[in-house]
């Protein structure tokens, strides 16, 4: 099933049972844009699978539809983080400000989304389960 793909639900593997498991998207840890751009990129890695697998779900079901936009939406902040970046340090507050007006925005609704993620993920592994 592709939704549970996109909410990195998977068999618990040292369960007699049918348990599932999944992670938790709001406690992915903390970062920022000052962040090693390889761990950055690595966290594009995974909203674009996320997204891709949510995307798939969405087609197939109009119920995931919320979820592939906010896992969208939380990739293209990644990637632009990433484009402004380019290859070196984070610019300085003021640059940001300049290229990415409403940054603050963005931030805010990317963490609105990972509430939403995991209310919907884990709604998903109760029926499962």
């Amino acid at each position: 099933m592709l939704a549970m793909e996109a909410c990195g639900i998977e068999p618990v593997e040292d369960s007699s049972d049918q348990e599932y498991s999944r992670p938790s998207f709001g406690g992915q840890g903390n970062w920022n844009v000052d962040d090693p751009l390889s761990e950055i990129r690595d966290r594009e890695d995974f909203w674009r699978d996320r997204s891709t697998a949510a995307e798939a779900a969405s087609q197939q079901d109009s119920q995931w539809d919320g979820l592939a936009e906010n896992m969208t939406f939380n990739l293209s902040v990644v990637s632009r983080v990433l484009q402004v970046r380019g290859s070196g340090p984070a610019p300085s507050p003021e640059v940001w400000q300049q290229v990415w007006p409403d940054f603050g925005q963005s931030v805010a609704s990317y963490n609105a989304n990972l509430d939403e993620i995991d209310v919907t993920c884990g709604a998903l592994l109760r029926n499962i389960s």
